[in-house]
């Protein structure tokens, strides 16, 4: 069944089916308690934006996917400084160190944020850390956002420089297109669905 179906799970684990011959809805209520405290009383986990501290620490810092995420979310909250700095009445008042420390700076660490976030999506789907999987979806989609993020430049290079500057933030955008369009198709290719215990107590016999 297609998860778009449940209408009433949006955040939470769609609700489990009626259980036969005894089986309890409450299995993991038994024991001391110290257990997932996210774990409904009715048997099913609520969607939450944040996991417990035991779950980050035994989990999703030792999750590649998880990382990489994480990095891409500090990197884009970075670059939003460097965005709104970017505005032409706030970049125009701005003297140089004060426009070097609030819209050049940003967009290196943010940049930095992305960077690392693409190769680590490539590194997730890859046999091995030195073996490329040019033939998988997912490791395309980290390195067209690995291209995105090209370099910038500023100094006293003159037209040449913002030439290449501005050349450069063409690419990057493109390229941050191509990888969109390609995790939206991986995303729609994948057909999510919610699977159920049957309740039927007929053995299945092969004909």
């Amino acid at each position: 069944m297609h998860h778009h179906s449940e209408k009433r799970s949006f955040l939470s684990s769609p609700p489990k089916t009626p259980q036969t011959d005894g089986d309890d809805d409450d299995d993991d209520d038994s024991g001391d308690g110290s257990g997932d405290e996210q774990q409904g009383r009715k048997g099913r986990r609520t969607w939450q934006w944040w996991p417990t501290w035991h779950e980050l620490t035994t989990h999703y810092f030792r999750e590649i996917g998880f990382l990489a995420c994480l990095s891409q979310f500090a990197g884009a909250t970075v670059f939003w400084i460097s965005a709104f700095a970017g505005l032409s009445p706030i970049l125009n008042a701005l003297s140089t160190p004060a426009a070097n420390g609030v819209f050049w700076l940003p967009q290196v660490v943010g940049g930095t944020g992305f960077i690392v976030s693409g190769g680590l999506f490539m590194l997730e789907v890859q046999p091995s850390w030195h073996r490329p999987a040019p033939r998988v979806l997912g490791w395309h989609i980290g390195l067209w956002n690995l291209v995105g993020v090209l370099g910038f430049a500023v100094g006293e290079g003159g037209e040449g420089v913002e030439y290449a500057s501005t050349l450069a933030t063409f690419i990057g955008s493109w390229a941050f297109l191509i990888g969109s369009v390609i995790q939206w198709y991986e995303s729609l290719e994948k057909y999510p669905a919610v699977l159920r215990k049957s309740t039927s107590t007929i053995p299945h016999v092969d004909v």
